[in-house]
Parts: C-alpha cells; sequence; structure tokens
C-alpha cells in the first residue's frame, strides 16, 4: 500500500508494437556454457577470478621451488637438494626424497586446479630433467639381486620407491603438460619402462612365487619382513602403469615402449598369486587391485593400436592353462555392482566393447586430432598430439549408421573369435583332465551369464550369442566326423548353462520389478511396464520395438545412468566408461537400422516419426561423445 502524500509518477517511454520480438525459447546459460566449452578445449582450465590468483600463486612458489632445486643441482661441494650417485655409466646427481616429495606437493597443487597446462615448456622440461635421475639411477645399477642366498631388501625398496615416484610425476607432466614433442622425450618414456620391466622381473615377480615353503622359502621370509614396503613398491608400480594408460589414452607411445609394456602387461595378468592370504606377500586384494591397473594399460593399447589386437589375444589365449580352474581363487576381479568375476572375462569383454567403440569418438574425447577422421598417414610410427591412422580412418566417407553397423559386426567378429579358441582349446578333453580349459569354458560362460543384464558389460550378451552360434554349429555339422561325441556333449551342456544363466537373469528381474515402485515416478512407471511386456509369454504382447528403441527409451536410460551406476565423477574420463557408452551407442544405432531400414534417397520416410527422430540424434552421438549430456 503507497503512503499518504505526494507522489512522483515515471510513465514508461512508449515503445512501437513492430519493435517487439517474439522469443520461442530461453536457454539460460548457454552463452557461457559454449565459452567454457571453448575454453576447455584450448586445453585452457576455466577458473573464477580468486582461483585463478591463487593458482598464479602456486604456479610462482612451484617456479621458485624449481629455480631453487636447478641452482642447487650445480653445487658439486655440498647440496642440500640432491645425492651424487654413481653407476656404470657415470655419476648423476639425484633428487633426496624430502626434496622429491617437495617437488610432488608444489606440482600437485597446480594440477588440481588444473592450470599445469599454462607452465612454460621450458619449466616443465626443468621439471622432467630435476626427476629424470633418480629412474636411470634405478634402472643402470639395477635392483633385487637374485644371486644371494638371503636377500637384502632394504636398499633396493628404498632405490625403487624413489625411482617410481619420479616415474609417477615424469609421466605426470607429459599428461598434464602442454601438447609439445618435447614433453614426451622418447628416452624419458623409455627409461620409466626400462624401470617398470626390471621391478616386474626382479621384485614382482619373484615375490609373488615365493611361498613360505619350497625353493623361494628365503625370499619369502626376507620379502614377509618387509611387506608393508613391498606392498608399497607395488602399489607406486601400478600408479605408474595407470598414469602410462592415461598418456596411451593422448598420444602416441614409441614402438619399442608399446611393445615392452604389451610384453610385460600379458605377463602380469597370468601370473598366479597364492590362494592362501598367508602365503601371499602382496595381499591377494591388494594384489588383485594391481592386476586391473595392468589390464587398463592392455586395454588401452587394443584400443589405440588395432595392428596390436591380434598378438594380444593370442597371447592371453596362448597362456590360459596358467589360469586357476577353481572358482574361489579364479574369481578375483570386482564389478560395479555384480559379484567377482575373473579378470580375463571382464578384460575378453572390455575389448569387444573397444572394437563397438567408434575410435574418432574415443579419440576426439580424449584430446587426440581425430574428430573429424581427417588424419593423413604418419610417416613416423611417434607424431607427439596424434592418434594411430589406422583407426580414425575407418569413419572417413561413411555415415554413422553405416559406421555402427560395421562396428557392430567387427566386435561379433572379434567375440566369435575369442569364444572359437575358448572352444576349440576345451574340445575332446574332460572336466577332470589334466588341462583346465574345459573347467575354466565353464568359468567364462558362468561369468558372463552373472553379468548379463549389466550396464557395465553390454559385450556379455555378444560374447554368449556367438557361444551359441558355435555351439549349434558344433551340432549340426556331420561332415567327416569333424566333432566327437564329446564335443557334442560340450556343445550341450554349454547350450544349457546359458539358458539357466537366462532363467536366472529373468527372476532377477522379476524381484527387481518387484521393488519398483511405479508411483515414484512416469520413468518407474514406464519401466514396469517394458518389463511386463518383456516378459510376456503372448507373442502378440511382447515389447513394441519403437517402444525399445526410442530416444527417451531404455537405451538412453542405461546412458545416463551409467556414470553414476560405474561410481564416477561426471567429469571423469574413464576409458571403461567410454567403451561401455560407444557399445551402447553403437548396438542402439545398428538395432534402429536393422529393425526399421531406411527408405531409398528421394522417397519419403514412411517409418514413424519416434524413429526417425531417434536415429537423427544417435548420428549426432556417433561423433560427439558429449551430444547426450548437452541436451
Amino acid at each position: 500500500m503507497r503512503p499518504p502524500g505526494p507522489a512522483v509518477m515515471i510513465k514508461p517511454k512508449a515503445v512501437p508494437r513492430a519493435d517487439y520480438k517474439y522469443i520461442d525459447n530461453i536457454e539460460i546459460g548457454s552463452l557461457s556454457q559454449r565459452k567454457e566449452d571453448n575454453r576447455a578445449e584450448s586445453g585452457v582450465a576455466v577458473l573464477r577470478p580468486h582461483e585463478r590468483e591463487i593458482a598464479d600463486g602456486k604456479i610462482e612458489i612451484l617456479n621458485s621451488l624449481v629455480a631453487s632445486l636447478s641452482e642447487d643441482k650445480d653445487d658439486l661441494d655440498g647440496s642440500l637438494h640432491f645425492t651424487r650417485i654413481p653407476t656404470p655409466d657415470g655419476e648423476f646427481n639425484v633428487l633426496k626424497p624430502r626434496s622429491m616429495e617437495a617437488l610432488s606437493e608444489k606440482m600437485s597443487g597446480v594440477v588440481s586446479l588444473g592450470r599445469f597446462n599454462a607452465l612454460p615448456v621450458d619449466l616443465a622440461m626443468e621439471i622432467q630433467s630435476l626427476l629424470h635421475p633418480a629412474v636411470v639411477c634405478a634402472t643402470k645399477n639395477g635392483l633385487f639381486p637374485q644371486d644371494e642366498t638371503t636377500p637384502e631388501l632394504t636398499e633396493s625398496i628404498t632405490t625403487a620407491k624413489l625411482a617410481l615416484k619420479s616415474s609417477k610425476l615424469l609421466l605426470e607432466t607429459m599428461i598434464e603438460g602442454r601438447d609439445d614433442y618435447r614433453m614426451r622425450r622418447e628416452d624419458i618414456i623409455d627409461s620409466i619402462v626400462d624401470l617398470t620391466k626390471l621391478i616386474k622381473n626382479a621384485c614382482i615377480v619373484p615375490v609373488v612365487q615365493s611361498r613360505r615353503s619350497g625353493e623361494a622359502q628365503d625370499l619369502f621370509t626376507a620379502a614377509s619382513a618387509h611387506r608393508p614396503d613391498l606392498q608399497m613398491v607395488l602399489r607406486l608400480c601400478g600408479a605408474v602403469l595407470t598414469r602410462f594408460a592415461t598418456l596411451m589414452g593422448k598420444y602416441n607411445l614409441p614402438d619399442r615402449a608399446l611393445n615392452t609394456l604389451e610384453y610385460l602387461t600379458l605377463e602380469l595378468l597370468v601370473e598366479q598369486n597364492s590362494e592362501n592370504e598367508k602365503d601371499s606377500v602382496f595381499s591377494i586384494k591388494k594384489f588383485e587391485h594391481f592386476r586391473q591397473k595392468v589390464m587398463d594399460v592392455l586395454a588401452q593399447i587394443f584400443a589405440r593400436y588395432p595392428s596390436q589386437r591380434q598378438s594380444i589375444l593370442n597371447g592371453i589365449l596362448g597362456n590360459l592353462e596358467k589360469l586357476p580352474d577353481k572358482k574361489a581363487s579364479a574369481r578375483q576381479f570386482l564389478s560395479a555392482r555384480e559379484v567377482p568375476i575373473m579378470t580375463i572375462s571382464a578384460l575378453f569383454m572390455r575389448f569387444v566393447q573397444v572394437v563397438a567403440t567408434n575410435p574418432s569418438t574415443r579419440l576426439a574425447s580424449q584430446g587426440g586430432d581425430a574428430a573429424g577422421g581427417m588424419i593423413e598417414d604418419d610417416t613416423s610410427d611417434y607424431e607427439p598430439g596424434q592418434a594411430p591412422s589406422k583407426a580414425p580412418k575407418r569413419g572417413a566417407g561413411r555415415t554413422p549408421a553405416v559406421i555402427a553397423q560395421d562396428l557392430t559386426v567387427e566386435a561379433t567378429s572379434t567375440a566369435m573369435y575369442i569364444v572359437t579358441q575358448l572352444c576349440d582349446k576345451a574340445s575332446n578333453t574332460s572336466k577332470s583332465g589334466d588341462k583346465p580349459f574345459r573347467n575354466l569354458l565353464d568359468l567364462f560362460i558362468d561369468d558372463f551369464c552373472n553379468v548379463l543384464g549389466s550396464p557395465q558389460w553390454p559385450a556379455a550378451v555378444i560374447l554368449l550369442q556367438s557361444l551359441l552360434v558355435r555351439m549349434v554349429n558344433i551340432l549340426k555339422d556331420d561332415s567327416a566326423n569333424k566333432h566327437s561325441v564329446v564335443d557334442k556333449d560340450m556343445a550341450l551342456t554349454t547350450m544349457a548353462r546359458i539358458g539357466c544363466g537366462v532363467i536366472d537373469f529373468r527372476d532377477q528381474l522379476k524381484k527387481m520389478k518387484q521393488r519398483l515402485d511405479i508411483s515414484q515416478s512416469d520413468l518407474s512407471s514406464r519401466l514396469d511396464r517394458l518389463v511386463n511386456d518383456a516378459m510376456s509369454e503372448d507373442v502378440k504382447e511382447r515389447v513394441n520395438d519403437v517402444d525399445l528403441l526410442a530416444f527417451d527409451g531404455p537405451y538412453r536410460m542405461v546412458l545416463e545412468s551409467l556414470v553414476d551406476y560405474l561410481d564416477l565423477r561426471p567429469s571423469q574420463e574413464d576409458p571403461h566408461l567410454q567403451a561401455a557408452t560407444g557399445c551402447h551407442i553403437s548396438s542402439w544405432l545398428a538395432a534402429v537400422v536393422k529393425t526399421f531400414p531406411t527408405v531409398p534417397e528421394g522417397n519419403t520416410d514412411h517409418r514413424p516419426q519416434a524413429i526417425q527422430t531417434v536415429q537423427h540424434c544417435l548420428e549426432s552421438m556417433i561423433p560427439d561423445p558429449k551430444w547426450l549430456s548437452q541436451k
């Protein structure tokens, strides 16, 4: 209510009606979001003014520390921060542990704010020159000598930890630093790979193989006395491998480093730890966690370098007899929400999902120069900032729908190769025989059935379908008595095992449906209806293809829930998440095209509008992994 008394009234300026503009839709924040996206794409962290001030302060502190260390490094009389270590190739100045911790702390402060790429290349290279001698000395002088009756581990453990910490920081500078070839010197990468190989051969494998009784009893006794320190060495080695996987996601590695990493990771994958916790120096849980880091490296090589895929698969399949064929000791890989499975089962599924993922999508999301598939033949195997030429070219000149179909065909082909090799090894062997292949085949089948329907493992369906095709062919093929009675028994048993897995999955689906509150949301109500249709015995009432494939249907629900399902941060660039997402998208678009074929050009598209919409959206998602999250 206006108080009494005089008042000043200001009449608004009259605006002609013709000057008014009709705005159909207002997108709040889209401009700022676009600016942030552009700045993020240019490699510059998006910071508020006070955050930038803090980051600049941390950069200045790091710069001062590096300058101080560099000056002290050349002090031959009495350095406070360096130790002079002799090697067969001369003496090196190696950072002392406390000084390295200080450098690590200052680097982490800059990296955590996303500003390490703002450092001048010369400064980042100076940091590398401070860290690299620790790696070189450890490799040249050797670690964990094997010729002693009672091994002395203290000195080697100390040196190994220092060298691994240096390696971790060196790889951090390459991952977080500017995209400049000088940041990824081949000699530094090779020395880190050589150190990892040395620690694997001289420490990890011998300690894993040692037992409290037998030939390696002395090593087990000595290692048990240093259990926490050796577990730290294992953890640091895993951290180095994790950073190698991340680095491979952004840049090419030199051929020598790539081949060495492939070789040592293949060995570690099939290296068997003790089945008894008391006989495991590293502990079963910690070693299996380390093995998953190993798996990440191998999966990244499989994803980035198609020419290596055959050798990787053959390397694993050729060493299957080293795997334990007892359920308790075999299943140590923990999925996000499912029961434990074998690490090799998880790796096979990751391989299939990687193949089903559009390579240009994967490389674009990781910063590679491959979004448009326009990469010329590389004249060198190590071109900084450039992805392998083979993968992006696969999409050149093809529509997204054709790319999706080709990817699903290739994924099915990879799955069939794995299945064929597993079945051939299990052929004509009994479960009670000397060879474990028949038991291993059952374990693989059970693993794929146990994760059937999991958003994390869409490849389980592809592998099980390939198994069924293989077994049906064995039963139908009577030419020249090619398959024995034992093989046909294996085929029938396998089909029955898969059938039981499908029945178990349906039972689980029914139980989950009972716990679903349809009054909670429209989404819950729609899911309930879809499950009812899927479980219906009446063919006429089965799931409608339009409802199943629609853009707002179950496929999209799965894609949008994957980050939470895998317990990841929304901004996290996780290779496993990208492969699972890519596999879902390719399968979705391939199913749309197969179920509702497109009409010839020039004719009216008579397909349902929902199908036209979903195909249009999926054709945007195939080349752009973040398209859906921006909707």
